[in-house]
């Protein structure tokens, strides 16, 4: 028999700035906007203008479809951009310490460091990261076996 994968119910998420998908959802139009001005003229660069409109296109609606950050039991996935995508599991932090400049530095148990960029967060969220961030790490390293 096929083993049923475990369902992850998503248990916060961390929205992105709403000015930084309004900026994008602006630059997108203006792109295609040139797009469809080249093609109604009969413009063979149309062609070309195309290619960067639909991948633009495309990126700005995976950025309205996806949360900045989502907490599941076990795991924060950050999606910042669709290309830089990263998966934290709790069992691996000891610790979670704010720097300036919107960076997140996020300690492991092997004393490895990681410095997460918090740019395109929405404001209000960031505090609300960096609090269910530290109380997943403490929920999980009171589980762990001593």
């Amino acid at each position: 028999m096929k083993k049923k994968e475990k369902e992850e119910v998503p248990l916060v998420s961390i929205e992105r700035n709403v000015a930084l998908i309004a900026l994008w959802l602006l630059i997108n139009g203006g792109i295609v906007y040139l797009t469809y001005r080249l093609f109604s003229v009969m413009n063979p660069w149309g062609f070309i203008a195309m290619v960067p409109a639909v991948i633009m296109s495309f990126l700005t609606l995976w950025l309205l479809l996806n949360p900045f950050a989502v907490f599941f039991e076990d795991k924060l996935e950050f999606k910042q951009t669709f290309f830089n995508n990263s998966v934290i599991y709790f069992i691996d932090i000891k610790q979670v310490i704010e720097l300036k400049h919107n960076r997140l530095k996020i300690v492991y148990n092997d004393d490895d460091e990681d410095a997460f960029i918090l740019y395109g967060i929405r404001g209000s969220h960031r505090a609300l990261l960096k609090k269910h961030l530290e109380e997943f790490v403490s929920q999980s390293i009171e589980k762990r076996p001593k």
